[in-house]
């Protein structure tokens, strides 16, 4: 759904949009009152209303509550003249702030993003199932059992089909890549896998930062498309030490508006023995999304702890990873899953442990994992999938600061073998003259420096450039 944006006031300001490229509405002006349907929508959409009128809780700044009307005045129908009724009478309370422009500009996305999921699900709401007769309907004696439906029952509605030049003209959602590095789109799902205390988490963490607008390191490496709205749901350490975390990460800067975080107050399972969907959660699940829409991204960690399945298990794992997937797609929004790695040998990339089923059905996987050679410990991230990604040539390189706990991309040939220390190795170990093999002399460096095959090969050739090294 595109639009533009022209001249409009709010507040007493006029502004004009001059880049018509970004997203926005065909607005002219805020209208002195609400339409007369907008004020039955009000009166009768208690969601809508309740956030409107802030009895709804759980929206810790003006800005989240500002979303949520913009993103339910959307989904309800209500006309963008209304919506902006609704955030203009909203920020003209007692003790609220001006509504500026970069702020409408992203209340106003929030509006379309809300009429987009409604006119997707008005397009794809499943037909209400037949009613059977029961046997209140039956005559007396008759047996319900053998009563063959009735011809009009028996009538399927087809599969929507087009023609390929339809299909190629209607507007369609889900392509959009929020991070283009890696693949993952609106509605998609991901996982990020690697060993326990490798820092799979603490890397979560900061792609939640950099990704939600936050400027770190990783957000020159791993960049999201723009800003995205992220709901980070981590259900492993108590609520205290991940607010001792983002204490370090974020310092004294201010906070991201668009991250949100779970507060674990309570246990989320979503699958249970034999991988039955916890349909109760599910529910609760899509309710958390819809409150705080619009949302873009959704991450769990770690998924031990979201079943009590067989991780080995290809049926139970897909039995409640599929419903899982479907309710936050449902609600316009991508999943990212924390995940355990299997064993892996020395120097290759780990890939996330138990069934098939797990890998099948995520659209990416990112890898980390973690060396540490003489006291110095790199970390070594790489796109080991992508359904909507081309493949890395090369993996990502980090080092861990530890006051900060922020991630810093580095160069690993640079860090772990620098043609300084790799010329010195030569000359100590070997007079300065290696006459075996090639490959044996990648794969000793490999074990004297703890890097992989690649890092080993481009640690010569930058040798070999600074005129250190001959062949």
């Amino acid at each position: 759904m595109a639009y533009t944006l022209t001249d409009f006031e709010v507040n007493g300001f006029t502004w004009t949009e001059a880049d018509e490229s970004r997203p926005a509405v065909d607005l002219k002006e805020v209208p002195a009152e609400l339409s007369e349907r907008g004020k039955r929508v009000l009166a009768g959409n208690a969601k809508l209303r309740g956030v409107w009128d802030e009895n709804a809780d759980g929206f810790p700044s003006d800005s989240e509550r500002a979303y949520s009307v913009a993103y339910h005045a959307g989904h309800a129908g209500l006309t963008i003249e209304d919506a902006a009724w609704l955030l203009s009478e909203l920020y003209r309370r007692p003790g609220k702030k001006t509504l500026h422009r970069s702020k409408l500009q992203k209340t106003l996305r929030a509006w379309a993003k809300g009429r987009e999921v409604a006119e997707r699900d008005e397009q794809h709401m499943p037909a209400e199932p037949e009613r059977e007769p029961g046997p209140e309907s039956e005559a007396p004696g008759q047996e319900t059992r053998h009563r063959e439906p009735s011809r009009e029952k028996q009538e399927a509605k087809p599969f929507e089909v087009l023609s390929i030049g339809a299909f190629m003209e209607r507007t369609f959602t889900g392509a959009t890549r929020l991070v283009p590095a890696i693949g993952l789109t609106e509605r998609g799902a991901g996982l990020l896998v690697g060993p326990a205390g490798d820092g799979k988490s603490l890397l979560a963490k900061n792609l939640a930062i950099a990704w939600a607008g936050h400027p770190v390191p990783l957000t020159s490496v791993l960049p999201a498309a723009r800003p995205l709205r992220i709901l980070n749901v981590e259900v492993e350490d108590e609520p205290g030490i991940e607010q001792e975390r983002y204490g370090k990460l974020l310092g004294s800067s201010p906070k991201p508006h668009g991250l949100l975080v779970f507060t674990r107050q309570e246990p989320i399972q979503f699958g249970g023995p034999k991988g039955r969907p916890n349909e109760r959660a599910l529910e609760r699940l899509r309710a958390t999304l819809r409150t705080h829409a619009p949302l873009d991204l959704v991450i769990f960690d770690p998924l031990v702890y979201l079943h009590e399945s067989e991780e080995n298990s290809v049926s139970e794992m897909a039995r409640w990873l599929r419903p899982l997937r479907e309710a936050c797609r449902q609600e316009g929004v991508a999943i990212l899953i924390v995940h355990h790695a299997g064993w892996a040998p020395d120097g290759e990339d780990v890939r996330g442990r138990g069934s098939t089923a797990i890998r099948a059905w995520s659209d990416l996987e990112l890898s980390l994992r973690a060396r540490t050679h003489e006291g110095r410990t790199v970390y070594r991230v790489n796109l080991v999938k992508s359904n909507f990604a081309p493949r890395w040539k090369q993996a990502i390189t980090l080092e861990l600061d530890e006051a900060s706990l922020l991630f810093h991309p580095v160069d690993e040939a640079g860090t772990l073998c620098p043609p300084d220390a790799l010329v010195a190795w030569l000359e100590e170990d070997h007079n300065g003259i290696w006459e075996k093999p090639r490959a044996d002399l990648y794969a000793a460096i490999q074990q004297r420096f703890g890097c992989s095959e690649r890092t080993a090969k481009e640690a010569v050739a930058k040798a070999k450039r600074a005129g250190k090294l001959k062949d």
